[in-house]
């Protein structure tokens, strides 16, 4: 029996940092999106509660300006990530 469903999501802008690092390194902005769905089934006596979430939907490329990899590797921060989970408690 369905009990619960939600929608989270949530939308993260980041401007440029006005004063570069030790290293002159001044990221650009960016924008991620994140998307994401749940329910909640009863099965007896248990809640189940399956999920999904979809972060940086649009595969925005980016570098998080605390990252410490940001000037040695190409695309520093974490491309688009579908996640699936099943909850419940025992």
């Amino acid at each position: 029996m369905l009990c619960g469903s939600d929608a989270p999501g949530g939308v993260i802008t980041v401007i440029p940092q006005e004063f570069p690092d030790g290293i002159g390194y001044e990221p650009a902005a960016y924008t991620l999106v994140h998307l994401g769905a749940g329910v909640a089934v009863r099965t007896g006596a248990r809640e189940i509660h399956f999920a999904l979430t979809l972060r940086n939907a649009f595969d925005q490329a980016y570098a998080d300006f605390l990252s410490r990899v940001k000037t040695s590797a190409r695309n520093p921060g974490q491309g688009r990530t579908l996640i699936a989970r099943m909850t419940t408690e025992f």
